[in-house]
């Protein structure tokens, strides 16, 4: 009986979809482990995935480089400064980190709710590289936007093999908010320190991974969050048996370290531990029920939506509509990876949780002046799992051209709001 073309279905094989590149012989990678059983390594990809990496990188840095310089075009302006052009990438939360790395925490008191991480390695990039705090934010966002690459390809190819994880760097830099991986960001070395976590714990590296997680809780918040799936693969290993826990075990106790030295500073240099928590007052957050979130930006799209022909949709509806599309789209994704034709190994449940974690903590905090889903399609990028089970799904050519062009002319449009500086977009 002959096999359909995946160009044209959308099945999908239930477990792995190809096996890993050079999978040793000993493990039979369409099986599903136990859960005693290390996953399938594939082995010699290093090189491969330097390349995979540089080859979507150099494109990104390249395009966005030509953006920032012919932005100024766009109102028929006369041509600014190279520094002005550049300032483009300072707008919103990029201001903060590009002041922090100039005048420190003390300049405003909502300023500690950028945790340190970032800040500190572009103060001594300041120090070393000239032109200024901003290009040494962006020059830290785009050397840890390659490493984040490398990792991510070197990863997905260990667990779902060359043709996922080649997708997986292409539909991750044509997410609409790509772009915030090279600015005056931290999206960039949080998704490097968290994929390095969690490819380190796969290889039962466990006190490196507990390490990078320290330095992503001194990135982000969600930092912490690590801690569960990587407590639930680390029992995996152990075949869920308290007893062959191993003294490696005592690496979870580094994970805290990054958010316990950053309040040791706030008390140091500011005088309140809690400095960097009572810094969320200023967006006036608030937190409810777990979806609350979501749901509350979908009523509104609804309610707000379209009543005629005549309707011409506000800036914020537009926004808060994306918004809720980022998020109840990632949301079904992690729900694929569960059940149905693109579903992962059970061994790999571990991914879906570290997207899980974030997506409940993302739904379930409001910020105030009706933004229920605030930066949320920016946090997108730090869901892993998300863009590989999409990925998988992409072996079909209509769901792989479909998204790679709304993906691209989203971004565009998204990108040419920040130029311009119209509007806050994540």
């Amino acid at each position: 009986m002959p096999q359909p073309d995946p160009a044209t279905t959308l099945a999908a094989p239930s477990l792995q979809e190809e096996a890993p590149t050079e999978v040793s012989p000993r493990i039979d990678a369409r099986a599903e482990p136990s859960s005693a059983e290390n996953p399938p390594v594939a082995s010699g990809s290093w090189p491969r995935a330097a390349r995979a990496a540089l080859a979507t990188w150099l494109a990104a840095c390249v395009t966005y480089a030509l953006v920032t310089v012919y932005a100024w075009r766009i109102p028929k302006d006369g041509a600014p400064s190279l520094h002005h052009m550049f300032s483009m990438w300072q707008w919103q939360d990029g201001g903060y980190y590009v002041t922090i790395v100039e005048q420190g925490y003390r300049w405003d008191p909502s300023a500690p709710a950028f945790y340190p991480l970032f800040p500190m390695t572009s103060w001594i990039v300041d120090r070393i590289v000239p032109g200024g705090a901003l290009i040494a934010c962006a020059i830290v966002s785009a050397a840890c936007a390659y490493v984040a690459l490398m990792l991510m390809f070197r990863f997905v190819e260990m667990e779902f093999g060359t043709e996922t994880a080649t997708r997986t760097l292409l539909y991750f830099a044509a997410f609409p908010m790509a772009f915030y991986l090279y600015g005056a960001y931290n999206e960039s070395m949080f998704v490097m320190l968290a994929v390095g976590a969690f490819y380190a714990a796969r290889r039962g590296n466990w006190w490196l991974a507990g390490a990078l997680t320290a330095l992503a809780g001194g990135t982000r918040l969600f930092g912490l969050l690590m801690a569960v799936p990587l407590a639930y693969e680390y029992l995996r290993q152990c075949g869920w048996n308290l007893r062959r826990l191993r003294w490696d075990v005592l690496s979870f106790a580094t994970i805290p370290l990054g958010l316990v030295g950053y309040a040791i500073y706030c008390q140091l240099a500011l005088g309140n531990w809690r400095a960097f928590l009572d810094a969320q007052d200023h967006w006036e957050r608030k937190y409810g029920w777990p979806g609350e979130a979501l749901f509350r930006a979908i009523r509104d799209v609804i309610v707000h939506g379209p009543r005629g022909a005549d309707f011409v949709p506000d800036q914020s509806y537009l926004l808060t509509a994306f918004e809720a599309v980022c998020i109840l789209g990632a949301v079904i994704l992690i729900v694929l990876g569960f059940v149905g034709p693109w579903r992962v190994r059970r061994d790999q449940y571990f991914l879906l949780i570290a997207t899980i974690m974030p997506l409940i903590l993302i739904t379930m905090t409001m910020v105030g002046w009706g933004h229920w889903l605030m930066s949320a399609p920016r946090y997108a990028l730090e869901f892993t799992a998300a863009f590989v089970i999409l990925a998988r799904i992409g072996r079909n050519v209509f769901v792989d051209r479909m998204y790679l062009m709304l993906g691209f002319a989203i971004q565009a449009l998204m990108l040419a709001a920040v130029t311009l500086q119209a509007n806050f977009v994540a």
